[in-house]
């Protein structure tokens, strides 16, 4: 295995036991299981643009660690993930099923402060 390797499965290893412990304390093992699959979802799809963490990687990127554009109903912010935002953001409605979309929608808003 390569160094890279090594290094990626650790960090996944660290970041899902302090998730666990920070966010799955009192919630049931599916609920945890969703907020994983929700993770993976996002660090796939999102996180190369809205950074892993919620810092953004690209320029004028919303900063999800600090609840920006959070404040909008889901209904909202689940159109921006199905629909895309322009030429900024791609639509995922034809790559992601309505249930992932929600799943990081629910991820996302579990970064804000």
């Amino acid at each position: 295995m390569r160094c890279a390797q090594i290094e990626k499965m650790v960090l996944r290893a660290v970041t899902l036991i302090l998730f666990s412990v920070v966010f799955c304390n009192g919630t049931s093992a599916q609920d945890a299981d969703a907020a994983t699959e929700g993770r993976d979802l996002y660090d796939e799809f999102c996180g190369a643009c809205h950074g892993y963490d919620g810092v953004p990687l690209l320029p004028g990127a919303p900063s999800f660690s600090e609840g920006e554009r959070l404040e909008k109903s889901d209904e909202v912010l689940m159109k921006s993930i199905r629909e895309g935002k322009g030429e900024i953001m791609p639509a995922w409605q034809d790559i992601l099923s309505d249930d992932e979309c929600e799943e990081i929608l629910q991820y996302v808003k579990g970064m804000a402060p």
